[in-house]
């Protein structure tokens, strides 16, 4: 299966969505993503896996968190460098190139969705942080998952939306 996320016109598009229709959700989203971030008071670091453009990545090195957004498509993150912000890393989710616990906590924001390998890429995430990790995905009851996939584009036809049964199955992690 080919990446969608290696379409440069998507790339180069992504954060239009941020900047219109997705307005109102973009504030809603990192409202929650700062109080989910709060549970862990004493973290300071974040690695972004699936950091895409780096939306989320540079609004938290904004805020002062240490953040590398780590992705495996280069033209999301050709878009992100181009716009600025924290350190880049082209990887991928299931091969972390970390040697150990390095981060404090890890963040997947509408990424599980895309991974061939959501246990690895989880089990990954987990080896590199001391306090948590934090995932934003999209539930396959909500309109918005069926919206998305309606929509016809190829990112969404390729997405694995999860319901919460199956994500609690899929992680096998304490929620908060």
């Amino acid at each position: 299966m080919d990446n969608p996320f290696d379409d440069l016109t998507l790339a180069a598009g992504y954060e239009a969505w941020y900047e219109t229709e997705g307005r109102a959700a973009d504030r809603l989203e990192r409202d929650l993503l700062g109080r989910l971030l709060a549970v862990f008071p004493a973290a300071r670091s974040v690695l972004e896996i699936g950091t895409g453009t780096g939306h989320f990545a540079r609004w938290m090195h904004a805020m002062g968190w240490q953040v590398i957004g780590l992705d495996v498509s280069e033209p999301m993150l050709a878009e992100a460098v181009r716009r600025s912000g924290p350190r880049y890393v082209r990887a991928d989710a299931g091969a972390l190139p970390l040697a150990g616990t390095v981060f404090d906590v890890a963040l997947m924001v509408t990424t599980l969705e895309f991974l061939p390998d959501p246990i690895l890429a989880l089990r990954e995430a987990a080896r590199v942080v001391r306090c948590g990790i934090v995932l934003g995905v999209l539930n396959r009851w909500h309109s918005l998952a069926w919206q998305r996939r309606r929509s016809g584009l190829p990112l969404w036809q390729v997405a694995h939306f999860y319901s919460p049964p199956e994500l609690t199955t899929v992680c096998g992690m304490r929620w908060v």
